[in-house]
């Protein structure tokens, strides 16, 4: 049986954070594992669901944290 990697989501901005003890993009320790679902953010720019959530960067963002 495969392992799952166990993922973290920054409580500030949130990213998901596949390793380390502090979000990359904006520098919080606030980390949890308790998140659900995944947004994947390719061209902010031209994304209505990233200017609703005032995200700037691509990347993978959890959609709901606990």
């Amino acid at each position: 049986m495969a392992r799952r990697r166990l993922r973290k989501a920054c409580r500030n901005c949130k990213t998901i954070v596949d390793k380390g003890g502090s979000c990359p993009v904006c520098g919080s320790t606030d980390l949890t594992m308790k998140w659900y679902g995944v947004l994947f953010i390719i061209k902010p720019e031209e994304s209505k669901i990233a200017k609703e959530l005032n995200i700037k960067r691509k990347g993978v963002y959890a959609i709901w944290i606990l």
